[in-house]
């Protein structure tokens, strides 16, 4: 019985590995759009607690309370360089990963948002975060494979 178990946490850490190595967690696997085709938009908010708060392992749900941190369902607006919202979406549910050696793990919020239509200059805001925004250049967001990351919230 504990070749099975070994077998199956194996197979967990190896599913694991490539997930995140394929942008599961929303840190990457954004590609850049091929001329005429609208990119699709993806980040991350996350939640640095300065005490344990979460009591799961890596990759399970967390949630923060209060009003000013990331929460799953919080609205993510895109607005063009006239100050315009032309796209919108939403945090997904957070997840617990990895931190800093020392600290509790943060949680982690990701968002997708497709369809963004071409702008010189883009401002993405998280709703309910306390003023998190970021503004980027097209070509910025080229270069980051319209990837962006707010930080972290404590």
């Amino acid at each position: 019985m504990k070749i099975a178990s070994v077998t199956t946490a194996v197979l967990f850490t190896i599913c694991l590995m490539v997930s995140t190595a394929c942008g599961a967690d929303g840190e990457g696997g954004a590609q850049t759009p091929a001329q005429g085709e609208q990119p699709v938009l993806r980040g991350q908010a996350t939640f640095q607690p300065t005490e344990r708060m979460f009591y799961g392992g890596l990759g399970d749900t967390c949630e923060v309370t209060g009003q000013v941190f990331p929460r799953a369902g919080a609205q993510v607006v895109v607005k063009d360089a006239t100050g315009t919202t032309i796209a919108s979406g939403a945090l997904e549910p957070g997840i617990i990963v990895e931190g800093v050696l020392g600290l509790p793990r943060p949680c982690r919020f990701a968002f997708a948002i497709e369809g963004i239509p071409r702008s010189d200059f883009y401002t993405i805001e998280v709703s309910d975060s306390g003023g998190a925004v970021r503004s980027l250049s097209y070509d910025e967001l080229e270069s980051r494979n319209w990837t962006v990351d707010f930080g972290v919230w404590q």
